[in-house]
């Protein structure tokens, strides 16, 4: 099983992320067997690359994924729908700096699409970042 996290900006992704992180889940993917797909589940970037892992995995029968919601429910997406056509595991609200830990613990590689390019102090996804980091995780940045 191959477990790829992901944390990204609550703006949003670019044009140009939502296109590289199509690549390189696409790279990922087919060179792994069963693949697991983690996110935060919060508005903005988490609940596109749900929808573009979807989108990937639909007709296949390796992959799923896992949603790690925040504890604020304003800024959680939902991204679980009826639209889903694979499997979506959906675990706990737990506080951002828990469910990110979380994320990064339970992941091979995180992919990271940031509102900024340069890492920032105040953000939680450069925090998320960080986090990887220390826990000598793989990580892959999409930058805007």
């Amino acid at each position: 099983m191959y477990r790829i996290g992901f944390t990204g900006t609550q703006k949003g992704l670019t044009t140009k992320q939502s296109y590289e992180l199509e690549e390189v889940l696409l790279d990922l993917i087919p060179s792994h067997g069963s693949v697991e797909f983690r996110h935060g589940d919060c508005i903005g970037a988490d609940f596109q690359a749900h929808a573009i892992f979807h989108d990937i995995m639909f007709g296949r029968s390796n992959g799923y994924i896992v949603i790690h919601p925040p504890d604020i429910p304003d800024k959680r997406a939902y991204s679980q729908g009826a639209y889903d056509k694979i499997s979506v595991v959906v675990l706990d609200e737990k506080p951002y700096h828990i469910r990110n830990q979380d994320i990064v613990d339970w992941c091979d590689v995180l992919i990271v699409c940031p509102e900024q390019a340069q890492e920032q102090q105040r953000s939680g996804t450069w925090s998320t970042v960080r986090k990887a980091r220390r826990a000598g995780k793989r990580i892959i940045v999409i930058t805007p």
